[in-house]
């Protein structure tokens, strides 16, 4: 009995998943359907699994050329670590430093030493947040935050120096700058 409801189960799961299965083929039409089903949605989200391997990253970049260029999609925001790739995930404390600090070498060598220091309570950690996070939730060291957020503060309070320089490309290294000491306070 056990036996034959396994079977019949087993078939039951193959039919739903044959008929939400869509084949891929490699051809430009593969996401016709999808694109279809999105159609006039202000949001299209592409999940956790769609990312991994060089396949999946390059079938994203199909399907998110096509919202761009079909569908007037205007911004793309995507699962990375901010520094890394402009993206969403806020893990990348580590990472975010250093590049604050790559910031601030290059356009005031004064204001990076005041942030080597602010950020050296970080330095107990190695790179491992999630350390720093246990240690700060069971009081075992104090947080570092009022330190990020006075190099937060000191870093606006500088923009118009430090954008006053280059034009637009220094807006834009100062916006990645204050986006990424933004991450560390957090």
């Amino acid at each position: 009995m056990l036996r034959t409801r396994q079977v019949r189960e087993t078939g039951r799961a193959r039919e739903a998943l044959s008929s939400a299965i869509t084949p891929l083929h490699g051809s430009a039409r593969d996401y016709d359907s999808l694109i279809e089903l999105i159609d006039d949605a202000r949001f299209v989200m592409i999940g956790e699994a769609s990312h991994g391997t060089h396949e999946f990253y390059a079938e994203r970049a199909t399907l998110t050329r096509r919202l761009i260029d079909e569908k007037g999609f205007g911004a793309v925001c995507i699962e990375g670590d901010w520094p890394d790739s402009y993206g969403l995930d806020l893990y990348s404390m580590f990472g975010s430093i250093g590049a604050v600090l790559n910031y601030l070498d290059t356009v005031d060598p004064e204001a990076a030493k005041r942030a080597r220091y602010r950020y050296s309570c970080f330095d107990h950690f190695g790179e491992d947040s999630q350390a720093y996070g246990d240690a700060t939730a069971a009081n075992i060291v104090e947080a570092c935050e009022q330190e990020a957020v006075r190099q937060l503060v000191d870093l606006r309070a500088r923009a118009l120096d430090y954008v006053a320089r280059d034009g637009r490309r220094a807006m834009d290294d100062f916006f990645f700058a204050e986006q990424n000491a933004r991450l560390v306070r957090r």
